[in-house]
Order: structure tokens, then sequence, then C-alpha cells
């Protein structure tokens, strides 16, 4: 489960089959130094329009039981998009997100370390998004 990913740095790319050069320049002027996102860090998104935007990661979700209570849930998979937390932003709220990088948790030695992955060719990894409002 990817609860972090990277952007900006070395492996910046720009592929005009994903997003025009216009969007993608402004990811990159907006995103001067390599940083590691995680769900409290505001990011780049595209948007389907090719607009870039700044949202920050994850939806924000009462606790069952605990009245007043919120959690953030920053990963779905495809078989619960149809649910009732995700269906309309599957459906009608999509975005890219860029990414030189994303990480994902394994064990060793009885701690959980994370492990990098990128792409072999060092360009951007475009990851599937979607997003509501929330106050």
């Amino acid at each position: 489960m990817c609860t972090a990913y990277e952007v900006g740095g070395k492996n910046r790319g720009s592929d005009p089959n994903y997003v025009p050069a216009s969007a993608i320049a402004a990811i990159i002027a907006a995103e001067t130094a390599p940083r590691i996102i995680r769900p409290t860090i505001p990011a780049t998104v595209v948007m389907p329009d090719m607009s870039v935007c700044t949202m920050l990661w994850g939806f924000r979700l009462p606790i069952p039981g605990k009245p007043g209570k919120m959690r953030t849930v920053v990963n779905s998979r495809e078989d619960k998009l149809g649910g009732r937390t995700w269906n309309k932003s599957f459906r009608e709220r999509r975005c890219l997100v860029p990414a030189t990088a994303f990480y994902e948790w394994v064990e060793q030695r009885g701690k959980m370390v994370p492990l990098r992955v990128e792409r072999p060719d060092f360009e951007m990894t475009w990851i599937a998004g979607i997003w509501r409002e929330e106050e």
C-alpha cells in the first residue's frame, strides 16, 4: 500500500503523449526540489482539462462508532471503487498525480522499511487519482 511518493529532482520526465508540455512545465516550476509527498502535504495534480492545481492526498472519513472523529483514507482498491465512499469521485472527478518515484513498505528483520520504486528510464510516472471537495 503506497503511502508516500516523490516528485521533482533528477527524475523529471515529460512525455507529450500524456500531458501537454505547458502542463508539465507548470508542474516542474511548482516542484523545484525533490520532496516526499505524504497525505498531509499539498501536492500538484493535473486535471482532465489539463489545468494544474494543488490538492491534499486522501479522503477525510468519519471513524465508525466515534462521533466527531475523522480519519484520512489514502488508498482504495479497484473492487471498492463502486462503493459509497469512492463511486461519485471515480465516475466524475479524476486527475493525474505526477511522481518520480513511489514507496511501498516491506518487512525486513521485523521492521517495516520503505522500498523506493521508480521507472527504469527515470521518466515521470503518472498515478491515477480521484478527488472530492472537502472543508
